[in-house]
């Protein structure tokens, strides 16, 4: 599992990058530690902070890559995510309140918004390195809270796809707000019908309904259950939207005991085929393949050979080909320290 972890000088995403090595010890990861200068001028600094954290993370079971690039952090987080093949960016949240960053704004927030890939967010202020590491030998436990739509019951099973069916057990949550009959035996129905799609991946699941407002039956249950990871998918709502009405994701993400893995609307799907670049519907599209959970639609049967012929050499074309961000070509400015010197993008 390919990992990106971005390091921002902080204390709190070295953390990050730890607490995700401990939580998934059980896939074999390469850890993409990627610090995010704002010009050339800080680059020697940049490249010299990077390399000094990424020593310190020497002795874990990871393969550790340091990589400087310069640009917006969030942009640049994001393009390398895309473009190197990550299955989730892991990072840590300072706990800011929804005031102060409506005001002064939060890379993780803005990462989770626009990441091609799940998001994997730690609130270090509420847990810690014996919290988040499962025991050797058992299945991480996921609690997975389920709003009834397809979109969530998807990210569920990309989550579960992504993480390893047989390494993991589920427990998929809804919380109603009402006790009217009616409401609660749909609620049931869907959660039993994600559920069996969940067990066809070969996953151990069950099934919770809880009457209250979703974010603190979230908080609770984790906690009471000694849950070691919660699975969320958010719609993306705008900030000013959130500020008023709220985000069961965002305040879960602010408070959870536990880590949070997001799974946002573009980390669903590939609307390009990743061989020819060509616009293709994945709901309508007659050859599709996935990869780390991810699904991947081809306009011919061809393309879908080719692409399950060598993955790797496909994943990170989708951001640059839909034109959400500058190709590698266009000047991306990333490098292994002591790699080639970078291409300097003059936005």
């Amino acid at each position: 599992m390919r990992i990106l972890v971005p390091y921002d000088g902080h204390e709190l995403s070295e953390q990050a990058a730890v607490m995700a090595i401990d939580l998934l010890a059980q896939h074999s990861l390469d850890v993409h530690f990627l610090h995010v200068v704002p010009d050339a001028a800080h680059l020697d600094a940049g490249e010299a902070a990077i390399k000094a954290a990424a020593e310190r993370l020497a002795a874990s079971p990871a393969q550790i890559t340091p990589v400087v690039s310069v640009g917006k952090p969030e942009v640049e987080i994001a393009r390398y995510a895309d473009q190197h093949g990550a299955d989730l960016i892991a990072m840590s949240t300072h706990g800011r309140s929804m005031l102060a960053r409506m005001l002064v704004g939060s890379v993780t927030d803005r990462v989770i918004r626009t990441s091609p890939v799940p998001v994997l967010v730690f609130h270090p202020p509420s847990m810690s390195i014996d919290r988040v590491s499962p025991p050797a030998g058992r299945r991480l436990r996921v609690l997975a809270p389920f709003d009834g739509s397809d979109f969530a019951a998807d990210a569920v099973l990309m989550s579960v796809a992504l993480l390893k069916a047989d390494l993991v057990e589920v427990q998929l949550m809804t919380a109603i707000a009402t006790a009217l009959p009616d409401l609660q035996s749909l609620a049931r129905q869907l959660l039993e019908t994600t559920a069996a799609r969940v067990r066809t991946l070969g996953a151990k699941v069950s099934t919770v309904l809880v009457q209250g407002d979703a974010a603190p039956s979230i908080t609770r249950l984790t906690h009471e259950g000694g849950f070691d990871l919660v699975v969320m998918s958010t719609h993306g709502h705008g900030m000013i939207a959130r500020a008023i009405i709220g985000s069961t994701t965002d305040r879960a993400v602010r408070i959870s005991e536990a880590p949070v893995l997001v799974v946002m609307p573009q980390s669903m799907e590939a609307p390009t085929d990743p061989v020819s670049g060509e616009i293709v519907d994945p709901d309508h599209a007659e050859y599709t393949a996935e990869y780390h959970g991810r699904v991947f639609a081809f306009t011919s049967f061809a393309h879908k050979q080719q692409f399950e012929s060598a993955p790797d050499a496909y994943v990170g074309n989708r951001m640059a080909r839909t034109g959400r961000f500058a190709a590698v070509s266009d000047g991306f400015a990333a490098k292994t320290p002591n790699g080639a010197p970078p291409v300097i993008h003059e936005a």
